[in-house]
């Protein structure tokens, strides 16, 4: 075709639901096998939007805080993670 010099074809793939389930079954799975994890972090809250990973609740610690956020960035499929675990002291 004359004066066409490039094509460029560009798309992503949005996730589906099954996908985000599957991200926040596994993240919910590490939390529970995690046995360094207190019995607060049963309580926090997993929800997955499209490849971001929202973690909300309590737990004890700080080192608990950044245990579930890196679990979670180590889920393959995850591309971000909005952290919202506050730290509580009981």
């Amino acid at each position: 075709l004359i004066g066409i010099v490039h094509i460029k074809q560009a798309f992503t793939v949005a996730p589906d639901a099954q996908s985000e389930a599957r991200i926040t079954n596994r993240i919910t799975k590490g939390m529970a096998d995690d046995w360094t994890l207190s019995s607060s972090a049963a309580g926090v809250r997993v929800s997955t939007i499209g490849t971001t990973v929202v973690l909300q609740g309590s737990v004890r610690s700080n080192y608990e805080r950044q245990a579930i956020e890196k679990l979670a960035r180590q889920t393959d499929g995850v591309q971000a993670v909005d952290n919202r675990l506050e730290i509580t002291k009981k």
